[in-house]
C-alpha cells in the first residue's frame, strides 16, 4: 500500500491499478463488526455525491460504482488526479502576488461553480445536524450542494489540462441548502483561511531558520499578511453583490465555525467575536470592497 495523503478523518493510498486510489476512514472503530456500517455509509454518500456532481459537469473525481471492502474496513475508490493541492501550489510561490491571487479567484470561482448548481437531493438537507441551527432557516427556492470543508486543501491543481484548472475532493460532509446558506458557506471558507492559517502554510515551514524572536515575529506577521491577502483576494474573486452578501453572512459563518471546530489557538474567542459583530471581518478586508468598486 503506498500513502499519498491523509487528512484528520481519512487516509488515502494508491489502489493496486495506479489509476485509481483509495479511500479509507481512519476511525479505528470502522475495524470492528458493530462500526462496519456506519463507516461504509459514511463513504457510501460521498460516492453518491461525486457521482451526482459528475453528472452536472462539477470537477470531481471519478468514482467507482461500489465501495472495496478490505481487512481494515470498507474503501471509496476514486480517480488518481495527478497535481498539488492548492495549498502546496500557494507554498510553492506564495511570493508571488499575481500566483496566489489566480489561485484565491480559482477557489471563489470553484465556490460559484458548486453554487449555481440547483435541485441538489432533498436527502443532503436532511443531513444537517439538528443542533446547527445556522442552517435550519427556512428553505426557499431550489436546493443547493454545500460542501462544508471548502479549502485549498480540498482542491487539486490537476497537472492534466482535460480535468480542468482543479478538482474538488473530500465531499464527506456534504448537505444542501439555500443560496444564503450557501454564501454562509463561502463566508466560513474565507474565515476559517483567516483563524487557520494552516490552510496555506505548514506550521513547520512557517518559520524556517529563525534565530531570534523578532526574526520569528517578523515571519509571523509576513505569514499574516499573505493569509489576509489572499481572503481579500477570493472575496475580489465573487461579483460585488454576492461578495457583499458574503461578509454580511460573517457572523452567522462564525457561529457554525463555532459548532463545527474543535477550540485549539484561542480561535473560538475570535469566532464569538465574529459572532456578535462583523466589525472584526469587514475592517480587514475593507479594502476589498474598494478595490471592486474600482473595477
Amino acid at each position: 500500500e503506498v500513502s499519498i495523503g491523509q487528512g484528520k478523518s481519512a487516509h488515502i493510498s494508491l489502489a493496486d491499478d495506479p489509476w485509481w486510489v483509495e479511500k479509507q476512514l481512519l476511525d479505528s472503530n470502522c475495524f470492528k463488526d458493530t462500526f462496519h456500517n456506519k463507516c461504509e455509509e459514511t463513504l457510501k454518500s460521498e460516492q453518491d455525491v461525486m457521482i451526482w456532481l459528475k453528472s452536472k459537469g462539477y470537477p470531481v473525481p471519478q468514482v467507482k460504482s461500489s465501495l472495496e471492502t478490505h481487512r481494515n474496513g470498507p474503501a471509496l475508490v476514486m480517480e488518481y488526479i495527478k497535481g498539488n493541492t492548492m495549498k502546496e501550489s500557494f507554498l510553492l510561490d506564495s511570493e508571488n502576488r499575481t500566483h496566489t491571487r489566480k489561485l484565491a479567484h480559482l477557489l471563489a470561482g470553484l465556490h460559484m461553480r458548486l453554487h449555481r448548481i440547483t435541485e441538489a437531493p432533498a436527502s443532503w438537507r436532511q443531513k444537517i445536524p439538528q443542533e446547527l441551527p445556522v442552517f435550519h432557516t427556512e428553505s426557499h427556492g431550489e436546493l443547493i450542494p454545500l460542501h462544508l470543508d471548502f479549502k485549498p486543501q480540498n482542491v487539486i491543481i490537476s497537472d492534466d489540462p482535460r480535468k480542468g484548472p482543479a478538482v474538488v475532493i473530500d465531499w464527506e460532509s456534504t448537505v444542501a441548502g439555500n443560496q444564503t446558506e450557501s454564501r454562509i458557506q463561502s463566508a466560513y471558507t474565507a474565515i476559517s483561511i483567516l483563524l487557520h492559517p494552516t490552510a496555506l502554510f505548514d506550521n513547520d515551514d512557517a518559520l524556517p531558520n529563525t534565530k531570534t524572536r523578532i526574526e520569528q515575529q517578523r515571519k509571523r506577521n509576513d505569514r499574516r499578511v499573505k493569509v489576509e491577502a489572499f481572503v481579500s483576494d477570493f472575496i475580489d474573486g465573487f461579483p460585488l453583490d454576492e461578495s457583499k452578501e458574503i461578509l454580511s453572512h460573517v457572523s452567522l459563518a462564525a457561529q457554525l465555525g463555532l459548532f463545527l471546530w474543535p477550540d485549539r489557538d484561542g480561535s473560538h474567542n475570535r469566532l464569538k467575536q465574529m459572532a456578535s459583530s462583523n466589525s472584526l471581518f469587514l475592517q480587514e478586508h475593507r479594502q476589498s470592497m474598494s478595490h471592486h468598486k474600482s473595477k
